[in-house]
């Protein structure tokens, strides 16, 4: 394994240096900055023409991230990176998915959708659904933490948690079925 300078003076050279390691499965960036880097719009458009190209041999590892990026933005509703997140990626896997049927871009529009779907219509909550957004939300495409049983707060509404290196928190207004994200703390109720 061979550890990438991330050093560049241009955009031509950092696209340069990423298309390095894109097709080369024995580069890395450290660590802690390609876990950092897949979670900004402009490092997802220097890595998303190599989502279409299944000879990038870090194809999968990039598609998985960007999945990991859209659960963080609707966790987080932050919708003007969702809407960003649309318009300049989640339209082009569409038409490439209509000619290819890749499952991989498949599985990121499905995504995309049935967590917008959730953000913009939600539901008002009852206990499958609570679960069904739950899983949605705090695990993603993963399913690497364990979704607890979901439960009713004491002002009625809903609370879901996940556990994984910590616990995550959602609630669910009674009423709309609009939902609340906490990391690390319950929210009061």
């Amino acid at each position: 394994m061979e550890e990438i300078d991330w050093n560049w003076k241009t955009p031509e050279e950092f696209k340069s240096i990423v298309e390095k390691w894109a097709y080369d499965e024995n580069l890395y960036f450290l660590d802690q900055d390609e876990d950092l880097m897949f979670y900004n719009i402009e490092w997802t458009e220097a890595v998303f023409p190599f989502m279409f190209d299944e000879k990038c041999v870090k194809r999968k590892y990039i598609i998985d991230n960007f999945l990991e990026y859209m659960r963080t933005l609707f966790l987080n509703r932050n919708t003007n990176e969702i809407k960003l997140i649309e318009k300049n990626f989640i339209n082009d896997m569409v038409a490439f998915y209509s000619v290819t049927n890749d499952y991989n871009i498949e599985r990121c529009i499905e995504y995309f959708y049935d967590c917008k779907v959730v953000l913009e219509k939600p539901q008002k909550p009852d206990l499958d659904y609570v679960k069904y957004v739950g899983k949605l939300l705090l695990n993603g495409k993963t399913n690497l933490a364990k979704i607890n049983e979901p439960r009713i707060t004491t002002n009625g509404n809903y609370e879901i948690t996940s556990v994984a290196s910590i616990t995550s928190y959602l609630y669910f207004d009674k009423n709309t079925g609009d939902y609340q994200y906490s990391r690390y703390r319950p929210i009061s109720e």
